[in-house]
């Protein structure tokens, strides 16, 4: 019997034989991703595009792989004896180029170099890299413990694009936790600890990557590879092996200011016509929102131009906080508020559980969006926030305690770069680096929790011109409205149609 096989049969089928293969392929001890060769068979080359898709998502959650180039060198003043010279962006060099058409994994390979042209043997270093061109995608990148790291970006639109890489932290400098009374000689908040409180320190590097050569993306290739996008789309979590509950992925494009999620089923352009009908409650309860002024900028959106507050009888809530929930509202108090007290996570679990006790609030269809960001890896250790972390959830899924639904929400990325200031000694520790860490961590526990994430970490990455709002341009945290517009009608969609 003859059968014909059609491109999508092709990739389903393959797709079939990569569940059974992915097993033997994602428990690799190294890094598992391998780059394309123009020598390899069209299901070898499909087989790789689904593991680097499944090995980019399974780096946001894999807090253990972050931390592994620097175990051992978290503690503030610790030194590994031997270590070569921090890397030199100026000398190091792209030494692999594999750019492929639309729909598949380009990746490229940097090769670090320390100032007397010395290749590196150690890894450490934290880069920030954005891809610019006729969209603006998402990017990762990979750490190989042995003086290179991988970029690995997936394009959809073809054209002529530029790399902008940039040197950070080198060394582990950008992992680094703060001394043990750091938090003590802040204010009360943990913050605007004094200038010299470090020493001589000045470890930001924020130098560009030289010689980076224009990118061409030529148009796709093959069917197979936008077929498996769409099947990627609708069944990633199912090829990729992912317990994890991501209502919004987060990955994606910039086009023409717009946000165009990878993942069909993920919001961006979609569900206006759906947004412009009437909304009536549907959940006996209240959403509140819970987080530091980047939630606070959320709130105010989804009060002023969403309906989100409309599908619930108690309209919607807000807590701020830093680390400590701020009184009234009343920043310029909270600056000048001093005390010699350490890290108190029993504190920041009472101010949550004060707002779960409310009577409007604790009933099966209330909903607690919540982030602990930028400001808890800025006066915390990593040790405290894990702590922090595992009490939360432990809290949150006593159903004595709370009987409504928890949607974890990512922390945003950070544009250190834009700050006036960038080596200032009270904003040492809010590191992008660090922000990965900590996200990563959140992430995995939430995910073990079954608790829903929802990820704006690679919407905010790659806005194309980064953090601040009018009047701001030093900002390295807040963005403007229109960036969260996308995630704001997927968080009403997935709401009003209880999909969690």
């Amino acid at each position: 019997m003859h059968v014909l096989l059609t491109n999508r049969h092709l990739t389903y089928l393959l797709l079939s034989c990569f569940m059974i293969l992915s097993s033997f392929y994602l428990v690799r001890n190294k890094h598992e991703y391998s780059m394309s060769s123009a020598t390899k068979s069209d299901e070898v080359k499909l087989n790789s595009f689904y593991q680097t898709w499944c090995n980019v998502r399974k780096l946001r959650r894999d807090w253990k792989k972050i931390l592994q180039p620097c175990e051992g060198l978290l503690k503030w003043g610790s030194t590994r004896e031997g270590w070569q010279e921090p890397t030199d962006p100026q000398a190091s060099v792209i030494v692999a180029m594999d750019i492929r058409p639309t729909y598949e994994f380009s990746s490229i390979l940097i090769e670090t170099r320390t100032r007397d042209n010395i290749r590196k043997k150690i890894g450490g270093d934290s880069w920030r890299v954005h891809l610019k061109g006729p969209s603006f995608p998402s990017t990762t990148v990979f750490d190989h413990q042995n003086g290179t790291y991988e970029i690995v970006f997936l394009v959809i639109e073809p054209g002529v694009y530029t790399l902008h890489t940039y040197l950070e932290h080198s060394l582990c400098d950008g992992l680094k936790e703060p001394p043990d009374n750091w938090f003590v000689i802040g204010n009360a908040q943990g913050k605007f600890q004094a200038e010299g409180s470090l020493g001589s320190d000045n470890a930001y590097v924020s130098k560009k990557l030289h010689h980076v050569p224009e990118i061409v993306v030529k148009g796709q290739s093959s069917q197979q590879y936008e077929e498996a996008v769409r099947i990627l789309m609708e069944n990633g979590s199912k090829v990729c092996k992912d317990t994890c509950n991501f209502i919004w992925d987060g990955y994606g494009r910039w086009v023409d200011d717009k946000w165009y999620p990878f993942q069909s089923n993920q919001g961006g352009e979609m569900e206006k016509e759906e947004l412009m009908t009437e909304v009536l409650p549907n959940h006996d309860g209240i959403m509140w929102l819970y987080g530091d002024s980047v939630m606070a900028q959320f709130y105010s959106n989804v009060k002023l131009f969403g309906k989100i507050c409309f599908l619930f009888t108690g309209g919607c809530g807000h807590t701020y906080n830093w680390v400590y929930k701020i009184i009234d509202y009343n920043t310029t108090r909270a600056k000048t508020e001093n005390d010699d007290k350490d890290f108190n996570r029993t504190r920041i679990l009472t101010e949550v559980n004060d707002v779960l006790r409310f009577t409007t609030f604790n009933k099966p269809s209330s909903v607690l969006f919540i982030n602990f960001g930028l400001h808890f890896t800025e006066s915390s250790s990593f040790s405290n926030y894990k702590k922090l972390i595992q009490d939360f959830i432990q809290l949150v899924s006593n159903k004595s305690i709370y009987k409504g639904k928890v949607i974890w929400r990512a922390t945003t990325a950070l544009n250190k770069h834009k700050l006036s200031g960038k080596n200032q000694h009270s904003r040492r520790f809010l590191t992008l680096h660090r922000v990965i860490l900590f996200n990563a961590y959140a992430t995995s526990q939430m995910c073990a929790a079954g608790i829903p994430v929802f990820d704006l970490f690679p919407l905010t990455e790659s806005y194309p011109k980064g953090s601040g709002i009018a009047g701001k341009q030093f900002d390295a945290v807040h963005y403007e409205h229109k960036v969260f517009a996308a995630a704001e009608k997927r968080l009403e969609h997935i709401l009003k149609h209880k999909i969690i």
